[in-house]
């Protein structure tokens, strides 16, 4: 069973998840006015870590998991040519978010993946960006060295 799910949200899927966000935050709104943060992208997708118990793998680990899901997810999302923007808040935890949702009590909404089309502009732009690539040595280093370098030469002598 994984670890993680996704759950999408279109058209009356984001009116609701309008009014669970108006619901938290108290907002009263006109009749017919609706809250437009869900509709900034065309689909949102929700992602979701759902943990379970097991010896071997801690829920923090399960929580990097679906972390990592989410943004694989959103690094494909862009290479197929849509825009993804990765939003959360205060608010994505809510009880009444997590009702919206169908969220079990031991499930974590980690944000949603807000997808939609992207100008052509400013696609071009990003891509010929003349910025220079990023160095990744800085965030690389090596295992530090054992103080008793004897340490490994005895353990491997034990039967």
């Amino acid at each position: 069973m994984p670890t993680w799910r996704l759950i999408t949200l279109r058209g009356e899927d984001r009116t609701r998840l309008g009014e669970a966000l108006d619901a938290v935050g108290s907002v009263d709104r006109e009749p017919g006015e609706r809250n437009p943060k869900p509709f900034r992208a065309e689909l949102l997708i929700a992602l979701v870590a759902s943990p379970r118990e097991h010896p071997d793998v801690p829920e923090w680990e399960q929580h990097a998991t679906a972390a990592g899901v989410g943004h694989l997810l959103q690094l494909a999302l862009w290479q197929a040519g849509w825009g993804v923007k990765w939003r959360t808040g205060h608010l994505a935890n809510s009880p009444e978010v997590r009702a919206t949702h169908g969220l079990a009590d031991h499930e974590l909404l980690m944000g949603w993946l807000y997808v939609g089309s992207i100008d052509d502009a400013l696609r071009a732009r990003l891509t010929s960006s003349s910025r220079p690539i990023l160095d990744p040595g800085p965030h690389f280093g090596q295992m530090p060295q054992s103080r008793d370098r004897g340490i490994r030469a005895r353990r491997m002598r034990t039967p």
